[in-house]
């Protein structure tokens, strides 16, 4: 790495660059987990979803407004069907993903690399774990005895994993899989989040989201803002509309030929001489006396140079 990126990077704090240093943050509240790493790709997904809607701010932002209102409409009424449909997924305790995930973490698990060490208190059971290859490495697990919310069982390790991802470790895994818990199962090893009755709980079945937002119904319903006044075009300054998606932006140069261009006129052609032998204009004697002029040296140049060779 070189020693300016270098600098760069001991400038910023650590707590913007590790998502390990957020979570350190976060001892004294236990109740707030973090969802996995916060990426530009979530917030690139989220334009595409609203890209109507930017399209739309460029212009009018109250238009942009309404299109935002709509989607979020249309986003709630397909999860409010997806939490409450009638599905073989519905006698499950979690939702379909959080099956997916427990199947996942279960799965690349291996418990037989792992030393434990227990000891039951009377509010939840601590570990000790450590891997076997490096023993001096230890995390301390917390898992409490009675179920919190939708009967989960969701504990805690020193490791940070969990309050990073939101979801248990593969310290929390390996004791579960060695039974080292009873009456534990990796289903109440999720966290609450998880549960289709916290899925549904967002999505109430009875609530009805009112998407028939109208310019017409909001003049009826609401009172104008009398203070508000129409700002006519001709008072805002004169102002270039909005850029085209593959426009270059001129330089120098460009600015440059482009004020060359301008000042280069076109020759404007002589007055047509009248036919009739009358002279149609006051000046057609030094018109004709010019062009007669100009007809001789025409023919008496060669190679560019006036004269004769």
């Amino acid at each position: 790495m070189k020693p300016a990126h270098v600098a760069y990077l001991e400038t910023i704090p650590a707590n913007q660059q590790f998502p390990a240093a957020r979570c350190a943050k976060l001892d004294d509240r236990p109740d707030i987990y973090m969802y996995g790493k916060t990426a530009s790709s979530g917030v690139e997904s989220m334009n595409r979803a609203n890209e109507d809607a930017r399209g739309k701010n460029a212009v009018d932002p109250l238009n942009a407004a309404l299109v935002i209102l709509k989607k979020e409409g249309t986003r709630f009424i397909r999860g409010q069907s997806d939490a409450h449909k009638l599905s073989r997924f519905l006698s499950s305790i979690l939702t379909p993903k959080a099956n997916a995930i427990m199947d996942d973490i279960f799965a690349k698990c291996d418990p037989s690399i792992y030393r434990m060490q227990m000891t039951e208190l009377p509010e939840y059971y601590k570990f000790v774990m450590s891997k076997k290859s490096t023993a001096k490495r230890e995390y301390i697990v917390h898992l409490p005895k009675t179920a919190s919310v939708h009967g989960s069982k969701f504990g805690s390790c020193t490791c940070g994993f969990s309050r990073k991802e939101g979801i248990p470790c593969d310290h929390m895994v390996a004791i579960v899989k060695k039974g080292a818990v009873p009456n534990i199962t990796r289903v109440e090893l999720m966290p609450f989040w998880y549960t289709r009755a916290q899925w549904q709980l967002q999505y109430p079945k009875d609530m009805v989201y009112n998407m028939d937002v109208t310019w017409s119904k909001i003049k009826k319903s609401a009172a104008p803002n009398i203070m508000m006044k129409y700002c006519p075009s001709w008072i805002a300054a004169n102002k270039k509309g909005r850029p085209k998606k593959d426009a270059r932006k001129l330089g120098i140069s460009d600015y440059v030929k482009e004020g060359v261009s301008k000042s280069k006129r076109r020759r404007k052609n002589p007055v047509p001489l009248n036919n009739d032998g009358e002279d149609g204009h006051e000046n057609t004697a030094h018109i004709r006396e010019f062009i007669e002029l100009q007809s001789n040296v025409e023919s008496e140049s060669k190679d560019g140079l006036v004269g004769k060779a």
